[in-house]
């Protein structure tokens, strides 16, 4: 599934899902003008890779990125660091990891998602992280009583 995300620097077609499989063939995998990464299951949440998407294809946008590849700076603006092999060590994925697909134009997110379909099996389509969970769990239960 892939969202439209409106942002005030411009549209984000974004796929994110949590994912169990081998995450090499998606870091390995390349489109041009698109993100498309595997990181750790630590950073499942759709929403913190919707901002780092967006800040990413900005700063790539406007040549003021850190790293050369929009996949590494997308990985930095994750993190918040500025130090490529720590963001690099930090987000490294393992068996069961955070599987992100963004760019401005859906044929981009499209075919990054026709790369990586095969490769792992999908687990949750834009997941939120458990503490966001359990904190809007208990709001919505406070609001009912």
């Amino acid at each position: 599934m892939i969202r439209r995300l409106e942002h005030w620097s411009g549209p984000l077609y974004l796929h994110c899902s949590l994912r169990r499989g081998d995450p090499e063939p998606i870091i390995e995998a390349s489109v041009p003008d698109a993100i498309v990464q595997a990181v750790s299951r630590r950073y499942a949440d759709h929403r913190l890779a919707a901002s780092a998407a967006v800040r990413a294809l900005r700063a790539h946008e406007e040549n003021r990125g850190l790293a050369r590849s929009l996949d590494l700076e997308f990985l930095l603006r994750l993190l918040g660091t500025r130090q490529i092999s720590e963001a690099v060590k930090r987000a490294a994925p393992d068996r069961t990891f955070t599987a992100v697909v963004a760019s401005r134009e859906k044929e981009r997110v499209e075919e990054g998602l026709k790369k990586i379909e095969k490769t792992s099996e999908i687990l949750e389509a834009f997941p939120e992280r458990d503490d966001l969970k359990r904190l809007l769990t208990r709001a919505a239960a406070v609001d009912v009583e």
